[in-house]
């Protein structure tokens, strides 16, 4: 590889882990409010799972690998909620 495609690769990951970073944080955001969101429900008697409204988020994405991504975010989300009411009984 000549030495500026290397300096040009580098560069780009450098931007990858800027964003990743970005992603990491968000996702860490976004951790504390389902535990809040668990609370909520618990106190509510409300179910964990809400198909119409997992349904609205995967509609909303644009492709393939986002969607992917976010099914794997609600399936972590619905095991973080039943943790957290779980945890809330004891």
């Amino acid at each position: 590889m000549q030495v500026e495609n290397i300096g040009k690769l580098q560069s780009l990951r450098v931007k990858i882990d800027l964003i990743d970073n970005q992603i990491k944080n968000l996702l860490t955001e976004r951790s504390k409010v389902v535990g809040q969101i668990a609370k909520y429900k618990k106190t509510r008697n409300l179910n964990t799972f809400d198909k119409e409204r997992e349904k609205a988020i995967l509609e909303n994405t644009e492709n393939s690998l986002q969607k992917a991504v976010f099914k794997q975010i609600l399936r972590e989300s619905k095991k973080e909620q039943t943790r957290e009411r779980n945890e809330s009984q004891s």
